[in-house]
């Protein structure tokens, strides 16, 4: 949604400018000033944060609950509000759609979108929420097929590899005297990692993740000293790998839950034996680095860290988490695009 100084500008430009074919031109006043965010609500028992937090679990029963809210009360597509997403990030006067776009989530959009078909103007809304967020959808599609991580992670594999054991122990500290290359090099990933604030979408690492995949693949024999020692396989698993993992959004949370296999909407794993992909609150946060490793999922297997060694095989899941990636970037386009062909998710046979 717009902030302030955009509202205010976006106000004065609707006073100004009438014509019929200017997309607030032909709303009613009352209309274009809910677009502009004089509807947001912070009471967070309202009904519209009651919405968004169903929106942020993501999960089937929720996404039924927040469906039965929008048909009886379809107003709250009007309206925004404050959540935070399981990936942990604070979402500040959001819409609903907003949201759904945000997260990278095109299904959890197209669920919602019948209620506009109940408001006044609803067509021209529905158009305006979304092509607020069309470059932001043509910049992540962009980063997908470049391929080029937003975070080049070879200089940390470089210093992982040549760390010495005192290093590993002491990057693990939050309080050290210790300097290495693995340490600076690790500041620095971290640093990178380091949520932006009033980040349009939620995650922006996609790129990084598959790198990290990548790179624990070709270099195993270097990180394992030639399959004899897994410390640096697990820094690299509970420390690297787990930090890219920490923010996803709940649609890609879903995914790696369900090893990429089905479209249920749930961090329920599919291969765990009853474990689920903790959100983002669950870990001590991205600064937690103390004698302890995060938690991490490969995917396919539903394994945290300590699976590690045993999963040195090319990253299937890395494959899986692009096509996922593209998939949801071209939908996201089409529904910004105003096209309404949407079908599945994921494509069978990743």
């Amino acid at each position: 949604m717009l902030n302030r100084e955009q509202s205010v500008a976006l106000l004065m430009a609707y006073n100004r400018v009438r014509d019929i074919d200017h997309p607030l031109g032909s709303l009613p006043r009352e209309v274009a000033m809910y677009i502009m965010n004089i509807a947001y609500n912070p009471d967070p028992d309202s009904g519209i944060a009651i919405a968004l937090r169903l929106a942020a679990d993501g999960q089937e029963k929720a996404i039924e609950a927040l469906e039965k809210m929008i048909e009886e009360n379809p107003s709250l597509l009007l309206q925004a509000g404050d959540v935070v997403s399981r990936g942990g990030v604070p979402a500040s006067r959001k819409t609903l759609i907003a949201f759904f776009l945000s997260e990278g989530d095109p299904i959890g959009a197209k669920r919602i979108e019948f209620g506009f078909e109940k408001i006044p103007d609803g067509k021209k809304i529905h158009e305006f929420q979304y092509k607020e967020y069309e470059p932001h959808i043509k910049a992540l599609k962009k980063q997908i097929e470049s391929k080029i991580p937003t975070f080049n992670l070879i200089p940390l594999f470089d210093a992982l590899i040549k760390s010495t054991p005192l290093d590993i122990t002491e990057a693990l500290k939050k309080e050290t005297d210790h300097k290495s290359g693995l340490s600076e090099a690790m500041q620095e990933f971290i640093t990178a990692l380091k949520l932006k604030r009033n980040a349009v979408m939620h995650y922006e690492h996609y790129t990084t993740l598959m790198q990290a995949f990548d790179l624990r693949f070709e270099r195993w024999a270097e990180l394992s000293n030639n399959y004899s020692n897994y410390d640096k396989c697990y820094f690299l698993w509970g420390q690297v790998i787990w930090r890219l993992q920490y923010n996803l959004p709940a649609v890609d949370r879903f995914a790696f839950a369900r090893a990429f296999d089905d479209e249920e909407r749930t961090v329920d794993f599919k291969y765990g034996n009853g474990g689920t992909f903790p959100d983002a609150h669950v870990n001590a946060g991205p600064d937690f680095i103390e004698g302890d490793f995060g938690f991490a999922i490969y995917g396919l297997m539903g394994w945290g860290w300590g699976g590690a060694p045993r999963m040195s095989m090319p990253c299937a899941g890395h494959l899986s988490l692009e096509n996922t990636c593209r998939t949801k970037a071209s939908l996201l386009e089409t529904l910004c695009s105003n096209n309404q062909s949407i079908n599945r998710l994921r494509p069978t046979g990743v």
